[in-house]
């Protein structure tokens, strides 16, 4: 099986970093995550009873794709506001670029499990400007226990104390903005003590020194939460590997079904219909019928009609005529209702009589006539999709959502931000849809920002600073929550060992 990898090859070790100078810094982020543990004692006495430790275990994580020179300098209120809803929603090279992305995944099932494509030259890794820097090893610090409840707006204010000691400074003494990354429900509780702290003498009392994102791991788990359920445990979080691996058999599966479907195959072992003789011609038809099969199972998304929507002047704002206001007077009704023009239009702003107006229908132009009859013949469609296979829908559907699911964890792997990101505008439309306003929120504010609404330094760490590589290589980058997790572990399962010993002075002195 022959490997096209792009990427130059690197060694392990860690990245030797420039020797810093006054102007300039070495930046970092902090990652926590809450960690509970009960404590049980053997006899319920008085003053002596089963009690929770509520605690947060965090570290601190050197930038490997350094953003020197960047200016740390927010932009103003206005060019915030002037932000387009299009630079936030996903482009057709956004759709471009997904579509080239799936179908290389698609390209490794079929040459992984179909013997006719064995050894064919297939797209292992997807390079990136910074593919190498992502190949060393993360500089880790580990910043221990703290034994605060994060589920209090008090608990929360003294953890952000507690880290605010490692905000760095600029050379005139003011804090620089910190990303701090945890999960959905810690940012709500980041933005509510930041809200209870709002009215400080500065930004340090104001705790606006740093800005919390929610992680990658917790937003997969969102989506293939909804997607699927394995009735294992209790919570969806427990089992999350299990149904995340189902979800990637499955769909390798499916997608080696349809391939022999399309490509006129009965057994695995078959060779396709009018298979080429040269390698070169075999590798353009795998790689063909991997884009038929990703157009026949994609989902578009309407950013038009959003765009649109959120374009949408109101009544109060001009809805009126070509003038675009409400003067009165003999007015005609244009019968295409989603007319872009104004709807109901003057006679005399038209150089119109009453007698003008024909009896029926009237359009505007030739252009609400022919909208009307478009959404007439959609509604005939609606009609038709009734009679749809509902199974193979469910296939197609299933197909789609473990594809993502597969290159997004890819897209982790190589640290590809900007694939990353890319995946968060499509989730915006699944958000949405499946009633997930948190992290449409904060999907939206992050987008918001690297297009432009936080500072050019910001806007580089939020693209190229979201995963840890613990021991360097190729694709060997995880979520930084994930090794938060992994932190979580490795603390309870050493905390055994002080079995009913377990106080806070001993949960205090524990680093991972």
């Amino acid at each position: 099986m022959t490997s096209v990898e792009v990427s130059t090859d690197v060694t392990t070790e860690s990245f030797i970093w420039p020797t810093p100078n006054t102007n300039q810094n070495l930046y970092f982020d902090i990652t926590f995550d809450k960690i509970n543990q009960k404590i049980g004692v053997r006899h319920h006495v008085r003053g002596k009873r089963n009690a929770m430790l509520n605690m947060v275990q965090g570290f601190a994580t050197l930038e490997r794709i350094g953003s020197y020179g960047m200016s740390n300098v927010f932009p103003s209120p206005e060019a915030i506001r002037n932000l387009k809803i299009s630079d936030i929603l996903p482009s057709s090279k956004d759709e471009m670029a997904l579509k080239f992305e799936l179908a290389v995944i698609v390209s490794r099932i079929l040459t992984t499990y179909v013997p006719a494509y064995d050894g064919l030259d297939t797209v292992w890794s997807i390079p990136h400007q910074y593919s190498t820097q992502s190949a060393f090893r993360s500089e880790i610090v580990p910043l221990g226990i703290l034994n605060k409840d994060e589920s209090t707006t008090a608990g929360m204010i003294e953890i952000l104390e507690s880290y605010k000691e490692y905000v760095p400074e600029n050379e005139d003494g003011d804090p620089l903005p910190l990303l701090l990354y945890c999960d959905g429900l810690s940012c709500e509780r980041v933005e509510g003590a930041q809200r209870a702290r709002i009215n400080g003498a500065d930004r340090t009392h104001m705790m606006n020194s740093s800005s919390s994102k929610v992680t990658e791991k917790r937003e997969h788990c969102t989506i293939s939460s909804k997607c699927m359920t394995i009735k294992v445990l209790l919570k969806i979080m427990d089992c999350f590997d299990k149904a995340e691996t189902l979800l990637e058999f499955v769909t390798e599966g499916y997608i080696i079904l349809y391939a022999m479907q399309l490509s006129g195959m009965r057994e695995i072992n078959d060779t396709p219909k009018a298979f080429p003789d040269s390698p070169e011609e075999r590798r353009k038809y795998r790689d063909e019928l991997s884009k038929r099969i990703v157009e026949k199972v994609i989902e578009k998304v309407n950013t038009k009609e959003v765009i649109h929507v959120a374009a949408e002047p109101g009544i109060d704002s001009g809805n009126y005529c070509i003038c675009g206001l409400d003067v009165g007077g003999p007015m005609v009704y244009c019968n295409n209702q989603y007319c872009q023009r104004g709807s109901w239009f003057h006679l005399e702003c038209l150089g119109m009589e009453k007698d003008d107006v024909q009896e029926g229908e009237w359009f505007c132009s030739e252009e609400c006539r022919r909208e009307l009859e478009l959404s007439l013949s959609r509604r005939k469609k609606m009609t038709a999709d009734r009679f749809k296979d509902s199974k193979h829908e469910y296939v197609k559907r299933l197909i789609w959502r473990g594809l993502n699911d597969i290159a997004r964890h890819d897209a982790v792997k190589e640290n590809d931000g900007p694939r990353m990101i890319r995946y968060w505008k499509f989730d915006l439309f699944e958000f949405y849809e499946k009633n997930h306003p948190k992290y449409l929120i904060f999907g939206l504010r992050l987008i918001a920002n690297i297009a432009g609404a936080t500072s050019e330094r910001l806007k580089h760490a939020l693209i190229w600073e979201r995963t840890v590589n613990l021991k360097g290589g190729k694709r060997k980058n995880i979520p930084k929550d994930l090794h938060c997790e992994h932190l979580n572990r490795e603390y309870k399962e050493s905390s055994r060992d002080a079995g009913g010993q377990l106080t806070t002075d001993t949960t205090g002195t524990a680093k991972c």
